[in-house]
Order: C-alpha cells, then structure tokens, then sequence
C-alpha cells in the first residue's frame, strides 16, 4: 500500500498526480529501442511522470535492493517492455512480483501500445541467465486515458 508520504511526493513531482515505472531489461539500457519505447510511453500517458530506472543509476544490486521498496510505495503503476527479443531479465521479473504483490495498476508495452499483461514463461534453466529470464506475453490492449483513470482513482487491471 502506497504509503502518504509517499502519495503526495507522487502528487507534487507530476501534473497528472501519478508516477509509472517503466520496467525494462538491462540489456536494453541505452539502445534505441529503449528510447523509443519510453518516448511511446510519454505520449501514451502525456503528463504522468514516467520513472526510468535506467535514469536512477543504482550503482550496485544492493543500492536497488535498498531504494526498491520506497520507489514502489510511490508508484501509481508499473509498465513493463521485454527487449526486442521478447524477454526481461530477473530485476523486471522481480519488479512485477512485488508490483502484483503492493496491487498497483499494471500494463506492457510493445509496438501497439499498452497491453494487459497475460503473464511470464521462464526461459529453459539451462539457457536462463539474469539479463535473459523470462519471456513477457502481452494480451489485449488498454486505453491509455482508461489506464490513468484506474491511476487517478487507485484501482487497478489486473494481469
């Protein structure tokens, strides 16, 4: 549960009032596909504040670890992208477990826009590794403005 400190941070930091974590994998930091899918998600959710870990620069597994719980408590909502071949590393998989587990609003994003998320399939353990985990499978889309909605008044679409 969002806590209220962490709420008016949210409030105060985007016009709309809402903060989204654009959940993507590490192997795409940097890449073009990186850039344009955050800029998608921009247009997308036009005044939302999009929070880009790539930007945060945790320094170290354990600095994530550190600071994870408290960016969660300010989300409004997680959107997850794979990398361009379908998959997301461990870190996405465990920001969407704890994400499901806190009850915010959830979504992916590929080259339609925003999508229900239908769920994971882990990669074969012999040729899983941390930047290659799981691959994401996207369902039917979501409105953008039906997406804020649900932000703005706490609800949530469920994957």
């Amino acid at each position: 549960m969002k806590s209220s400190a962490g709420r008016e941070a949210a409030v105060a930091s985007s016009p709309a009032g809402c903060r989204v974590y654009a959940a993507h994998p590490i192997s795409c930091y940097g890449t073009a596909h990186a850039r344009d899918r955050l800029a998608t998600l921009g247009k997308l959710l036009g005044g939302v504040e999009i929070v880009d870990p790539e930007e945060r620069s945790w320094p170290s597994e354990d600095a994530w670890f550190d600071e994870w719980p408290d960016l969660l408590a300010s989300l409004d909502g997680l959107v997850v992208f794979a990398a361009p071949d379908g998959t997301i590393g461990t870190g996405c998989v465990t920001e969407l477990a704890d994400a499901l587990a806190s009850g915010i609003l959830l979504a992916g994003l590929d080259d339609r826009g925003l999508r229900r998320l239908d769920g994971l399939r882990f990669v074969a353990a012999e040729r899983r590794t941390m930047r290659s985990a799981a691959r994401l499978f996207l369902g039917e889309p979501i409105a953008p403005d039906t997406f804020q909605q649900a932000m703005a008044n706490g609800g949530n679409i469920r994957p």
